[in-house]
């Protein structure tokens, strides 16, 4: 039988997940505006994903829901990992020259 307390729960792989994909849409918006360079929406992203999941985890306190400190650093880890696989993605698919077919 595998040992269960060494498996993440459900809920921080949720938040990882869900925060991940919230990374990467909300660096397609930032990065679409071209005024500002794509390092820059990278760090926007990252910084503005933690800074929404500290608001979720701090409003959770009031509604009497349970408010976890690690439930936001896998917001922040996946917020961070969506963004930056996308970033890593998108920037070698752009920056590959197209091949003659």
């Amino acid at each position: 039988m595998p040992d269960t307390e060494s498996q993440l729960p459900f809920d921080k792989v949720a938040h990882f997940t869900e925060y991940g994909i919230f990374g990467i849409l909300l660096f397609r918006f930032i990065n679409s505006r071209n005024k500002i360079s794509t390092l820059l929406a990278v760090i926007l992203t990252i910084v503005s994903a933690a800074f929404i999941g500290a608001l979720d985890e701090f409003y959770q306190f009031f509604t009497g829901r349970h408010s976890d400190f690690y439930d936001w650093v896998f917001d922040c880890l996946g917020a961070a990992t969506g963004t930056l696989v996308y970033f890593f993605y998108f920037h070698k698919r752009k920056s590959k020259p197209d091949e003659a077919v």
